[in-house]
């Protein structure tokens, strides 16, 4: 039986997409939600959605992370949503602002409605 961690990572995947190499993207590299930048040490153009899953566990989704997510209520989701957001707007890549935007809104309501 799957769980929510599980859930989180497969939309991740689908969100995310495969291997990506822009360079007007800050983020580098970028295979799977998993950048470069982030974690200059690997791969990513080889990166397997398996290794994926295992740096996900141990650094961008971890038992906290979910923790958190579990005791959280809408108020606060919009809240973390909206700082995001405003992160996004301060990088100034207009480029990748309405992809950005778009996959903040469908987070918004994956992690609102499961």
């Amino acid at each position: 039986m799957k769980d929510r961690f599980d859930d989180a990572f497969d939309w991740i995947l689908q969100a995310e997409g495969g291997y990506v190499n822009d360079h007007y993207d800050p983020g580098g590299e970028t295979k799977y939600g998993i950048s470069k930048r982030a974690f200059p040490h690997l791969d990513i153009k080889n990166l397997t959605k398996k290794k994926a899953l295992r740096v996900t566990q141990d650094g961008v989704i971890g038992n906290q992370t979910l923790a958190a997510a579990r005791e959280a209520g809408p108020k606060k989701i919009d809240r973390l949503l909206a700082i995001r957001a405003a992160h996004f707007a301060s990088i100034g890549k207009q480029r990748f602002m309405v992809g950005w935007m778009k996959r903040l809104f469908r987070l918004q309501r994956f992690v609102l409605n499961g």
